[in-house]
């Protein structure tokens, strides 16, 4: 589960039942409140508050994250392709747990684009996921997951 709705105060409370239910939370650092993403802040979440993984545009963060043993998810914002060149090389040599490709609709639109930029990647489909056709659509291109704050659709 990526939660984006967290801050130092509600982590405890949110991270237990998650595990109760043998999901894996991932803390969205850029939404987190209360938080720092260095070092220390990162082994915070994994000592103190027992997160699997986070989620981040912040290579450096990642990178952190990765060194201590968490999992880490890259934010890629498809807005153009000029933005998809320089995640290729961005990503050249780096490995995350997987790539959140946003918004959905471009992410689906540049899936063959993608999988052949960064192969053996765990792709997921996310940003404006607002209806059902829509992830059915990412599945169908080859997407392994897809996010949404919508639970609904969850």
């Amino acid at each position: 589960m990526f939660l984006t709705k967290t801050n130092i105060c509600n982590l405890h409370g949110i991270v237990e039942p998650i595990h109760a239910a043998k999901k894996k939370a991932f803390v969205h650092l850029e939404f987190m409140n209360g938080f720092k993403a260095d070092r220390e802040g990162l082994k915070l979440l994994k000592n103190a508050y027992k997160v699997d993984g986070v989620v981040s545009a912040n290579l450096h963060a990642l990178f952190e994250a990765n060194s201590l043993g968490l999992e880490t998810i890259y934010r890629l914002f498809l807005v153009d392709s000029i933005s998809l060149e320089r995640s290729e090389n961005v990503l050249k040599g780096a490995h995350f747990s997987g790539i959140e490709v946003l918004p959905a609709i471009n992410a689906i639109e540049e899936v063959q684009d993608l999988k052949e930029k960064l192969p053996n990647e765990f792709l997921i489909a996310g940003g404006f996921v607002r209806k059902q056709e829509v992830i059915n659509r990412a599945f169908r291109e080859g997407y392994t997951a897809v996010d949404t704050s919508d639970p609904t659709l969850w």
